[in-house]
């Protein structure tokens, strides 16, 4: 039993460490504590159950207008490079804002000042929604290949079950976002998101 123990074992230090990194970097980002939602092809943050706009980030005399492209959660919704490029450089733009000293949102001239790092405590429960299942993913299958490690199937259901933390992990952060994260930071994270999920669509071809 020593080497079905021993993967068990690397497969969930695996899973820990990458739920660690990934639950200090969502620690690490900025929360609005308001709701922003597109409306009309415009954004308003949801105060008191009313929509309220429009929405700028403020910050050391700088002022920028909120857009429907720096709330979108999902980067493979953008139909162009250049649309793409234009979210990871706004992300970068208002993550270093948001976590700059004396940030806030401006709503419909009410001020709403931003927490610069929210801290373990403030990853909203999405964000472990999201983290969680790809951590158990892998726990299973690698109990999965303990049981049979010589089998081609046990195999390809622990290759795949690997990759879990590595795909829920840049969702976790980029879905749950306050306002934004850091442009290069999405850009690494939807990267290794891709190439993650490049196994399990091999075993499912």
């Amino acid at each position: 039993m020593l080497v079905p123990v021993n993967i068990v074992r690397s497969m969930l230090l695996l899973g820990v460490v990458v739920a660690i990194a990934t639950i200090w970097i969502g620690a690490l980002q900025s929360a609005t504590g308001v709701a922003l939602v597109e409306r009309a092809g415009t954004v308003v943050a949801l105060i008191d159950g009313k929509a309220l706009g429009p929405v700028s980030l403020e910050q050391g005399g700088r002022s920028v207008r909120i857009l429907p492209i720096d709330i979108e959660k999902d980067s493979d919704k953008f139909d162009s490079a250049t649309a793409l490029n234009l979210f990871y450089r706004r992300q970068t733009l208002l993550s270093a804002m948001s976590r700059a000293p004396d940030a806030r949102l401006r709503v419909a001239g009410q001020k709403f000042p931003i927490v610069a790092r929210r801290g373990v405590s403030g990853n909203p429960p999405g964000f472990w929604l999201i983290l969680l299942p790809g951590v158990l993913g892998l726990a299973v299958s690698a109990v999965v290949l303990a049981a049979g490690p010589k089998s081609l199937a046990n195999r390809l259901v622990a290759l795949t079950g690997l990759m879990f933390p590595f795909v829920t992990a840049g969702s976790a952060i980029t879905i749950t976002r306050g306002l934004a994260v850091d442009g290069e930071l999405i850009r690494w994270l939807m990267f290794v998101h891709e190439i993650s999920a490049v196994p399990f669509a091999v075993v499912m071809a």
